[in-house]
């Protein structure tokens, strides 16, 4: 079996002590640092989440939340396909930067559709959160303006955030999330898997799994278990490695890799 319960377990403890350790820097954690972890924890909870799913029979999820592994995966490895620990940091500075500016532009939105007094109220209640931030922001557009110097701070060439679009287009030319796979050499990825999983995400995403017969019907997988297994311990194994160099953490790590590194090659090579 491509991903056993023995595997996940020492996956579990590596992400552990990732989690534990400082910056091997500056001995403190840096927004990048919560970026990096954040998805790394995230793609093995997940990918625990289909594991569950797959014991229990539960299959229509799991093509949705696979397709948010594949993309996770896809920014792990945009953000460490450099060796250079600070285009790392940038890249991973760029990510958490960006998504603070966009939750101000989209509260911005959502609090133009509000009828008073209920904006007044949440205008209120926004203004007294931004106000015991350690900055003391003044309003959401200060908070606004102070993210998004810090982001323009992570890129080399400055394009306009909306001519950008996205936060790992750091050159102009990665415009769009099928760009991305292809920069992080997951095209096979995203044709095969992360593309066509996309009708899991809506409402009627089911219709495709619908297999019928005279009087009956039901739903079907598009994908043997095993599949599923061998494309997560994939990205698993080769992010973790990443991670575990990144922060040097071969020492503290090296039991738990070993019995991954054991059965990963047993079952790929």
């Amino acid at each position: 079996m491509p991903l056993t319960d023995g595997m996940m377990k020492n996956y579990k403890k590596i992400t552990e002590k990732v989690n534990e350790t400082g910056n091997t820097d500056t001995g403190e954690i840096d927004v990048h640092d919560i970026v990096i972890r954040l998805l790394y924890d995230q793609l093995f909870d997940r990918t625990d989440d289909v594991l569950f799913l797959l014991k229990n029979g539960r299959f229509f999820s799991i093509e949705s939340i696979l397709r948010t592994c594949i993309e996770m995966a896809a920014y792990i490895r945009y953000i460490f396909i450099s060796n250079n620990r600070d285009v790392i940091k940038k890249r991973a500075r760029a990510c958490y930067y960006w998504n603070k500016v966009d939750s101000v532009n989209k509260a911005q939105e959502i609090l133009k559709t509000y009828s008073l007094p209920n904006k007044e109220a949440i205008e209120l209640k926004l203004s007294e959160d931004l106000s015991r931030l350690p900055q003391n922001f003044s309003s959401d557009e200060e908070y606004r303006e102070y993210h998004l110097k810090k982001l323009n701070e992570c890129y080399s060439e400055q394009i306009s955030k909306r001519k950008r679009k996205y936060w790992f287009n750091h050159n102009g030319s990665i415009d769009n999330i099928r760009k991305l796979f292809e920069y992080v050499g997951m095209t096979d990825d995203y044709s095969t898997f992360y593309r066509p999983f996309s009708d899991a995400t809506h409402g009627l995403g089911s219709l495709k799994q619908i297999r019928a017969a005279k009087n009956s019907f039901g739903l079907e997988k598009t994908l043997p278990d095993e599949t599923i297994k061998s494309l997560l311990n994939g990205y698993l194994f080769f992010i973790t490695k990443q991670i575990i160099n990144y922060y040097n953490l071969e020492a503290e790590t090296r039991t738990e890799f070993q019995v991954i590194k054991i059965n990963f090659k047993k079952n790929y090579f």
